[in-house]
């Protein structure tokens, strides 16, 4: 894993803590398997009037792929245009 893919994880959960209030990300890592899976969540959903977290992406990301950094940005994007839909 190179310093570019290291920043693209940090921007992601930068996206995720700067949007805490509509979107939330959860991250496994399978450092064996140099790869992660991100788990986008909306919790600015109700259900029967209480919050309810809806699974709204989830994908694998391989970093040891040639695509691994598009893939990251792809996620910050989308996490950043959730946010910007779902607060208009």
């Amino acid at each position: 894993m190179n310093t570019a893919l290291i920043h693209k994880l940090a921007e992601l959960l930068l996206a995720s803590f700067q949007q805490h209030d509509r979107v939330s990300i959860s991250i496994n890592t399978y450092p064996r398997n140099q790869m992660i899976d991100v788990v986008t969540y909306d919790h600015a959903t109700t259900h029967e009037g209480k919050p309810d977290a809806n699974v709204i992406d989830m994908s694998t990301v391989l970093l040891n792929s040639p695509d691994a950094e598009s893939q990251l940005n792809k996620l910050i994007a989308d996490v950043n245009t959730h946010h910007s839909v779902t607060a208009a």
